[in-house]
């Protein structure tokens, strides 16, 4: 405990301040640093808003990856299958698709913004003679959080292109012979020759959006709420 108006009011808690986020669905409510009690003399108990805000935090952002990691892993693989093709400007293709990796998540995301803004004043609206909330609406807002998201996939796009290139050209041309068409030669070729790469894509993809805070903090900062379960993180705009 540690009172930054009066450093001399500090004391030592132990693990309580994690127990109280982990494990108290309420806490006793105080005014003034002073308990308030009922009638009975009983301390009178409120919602724990910080044990609501992880629990629900962490669901949401195990659901989030549940969705973004497999995306983040087939849809460059099937970009780079594509690219491996040579066809005509896959240079450039190769370049726009990594292009966007290296952006900050701040820029973008403020692009973003102005992109989906709500009403007529978004890009996005204005084109389209729409009239849609996209980041007011939660579901509308993971939409966009996920696009955001995908602006990512250029490091594992790397990873895999180069991965492609150390499969043996003769297993192709073997399966070929005998018949295989693109999904045969997909899953028996190509996948076990790059799983190394799978591999090291799915683990650093994982860390990543389990970390995930800067997509949500620049779209939405941490909203919208959800007005029926009032107890769960969000704010609204």
């Amino acid at each position: 405990h540690y009172n930054i108006a009066d450093p001399t009011d500090t004391y030592f808690v132990g693990f309580d301040n994690y127990i109280n986020f982990l494990f108290q669905k309420e806490v006793p409510l105080e005014i003034g640093g002073i308990p308030v009690v009922d009638s009975e003399g009983k301390p009178m108990m409120v919602q724990n808003t910080s044990y609501y805000a992880f629990w629900y935090s962490l669901l949401y952002t195990i659901l989030f990856c549940l969705v973004i990691v497999p995306t983040s892993i087939i849809l460059p693989l099937f970009l780079a299958i594509g690219i491996k093709r040579k066809p005509y400007g896959y240079k450039l293709f190769r370049s726009l698709i990594y292009l966007p990796s290296i952006f900050a998540v701040s820029s973008t995301g403020a692009a973003f913004v102005y992109l989906f803004a709500n009403n007529e004043v978004g890009f996005i609206n204005n084109l389209f003679g729409t009239n849609i909330s996209w980041l007011n609406n939660q579901i509308s807002a993971w939409f966009v959080i996920f696009l955001l998201c995908l602006y990512g996939i250029g490091g594992n796009f790397i990873i895999i292109t180069a991965g492609l290139e150390n499969v043996n050209k003769n297993l192709y041309e073997s399966a070929e012979i005998d018949g295989s068409n693109f999904w045969q030669k997909l899953r028996y070729v190509t996948l076990p020759g790059i799983k190394y790469q799978i591999i090291i894509c799915t683990f650093t993809t994982i860390i990543g959006y389990m970390n995930l805070y800067g997509q949500t903090g620049v779209l939405t900062m941490g909203g919208p709420a959800d007005f029926d379960h009032p107890e769960r993180p969000g704010v609204t705009h």
